[in-house]
């Protein structure tokens, strides 16, 4: 799977970010499809206790061609955006761009903790 697919060209997922969203895909997509369905994203993105208007924002960020699904590029800038939302700044745009601060968290708890800080192998 391509991670600068169009049309999120120039997104980069570097290090332990890149690492740590191809786990939590792994993990959403249970069929081994290699792709998401929105049922199957809902459910796993509403796990951040974020708020539905929210969490519609990032999808219609993260399924940017409006397919249904979202693949790992997707579903990274998904994860990505749910990271920025949960540390309190409003969703738009320019933020796939940006490396959040720290990984998402889901139902309350951090992934698993890496062996250096989330954004010391460099951003986009």
């Amino acid at each position: 799977m391509a991670w600068n697919s169009p049309p999120d060209a120039g997104v980069h997922f570097a290090g332990r970010e890149r690492e740590l969203y191809h786990q939590l895909f792994a993990q959403a997509d249970v069929d081994g499809s290699g792709y998401i369905a929105g049922l199957q994203a809902v459910d796993f993105l509403s796990r951040s206790g974020l708020q539905h208007h929210t969490l519609k924002e990032i999808w219609n960020l993260a399924d940017h061609g409006q397919q249904g699904y979202l693949d790992l590029q997707g579903f990274s800038v998904a994860l990505r955006l749910v990271a920025h939302a949960q540390a309190g700044l409003s969703i738009h745009q320019d933020l796939i761009f940006q490396e959040p601060h720290g990984p998402p968290q889901f139902d309350g708890k951090p992934p698993p903790p890496p062996t250096d800080t989330f954004q010391s192998t460099g951003g986009c």
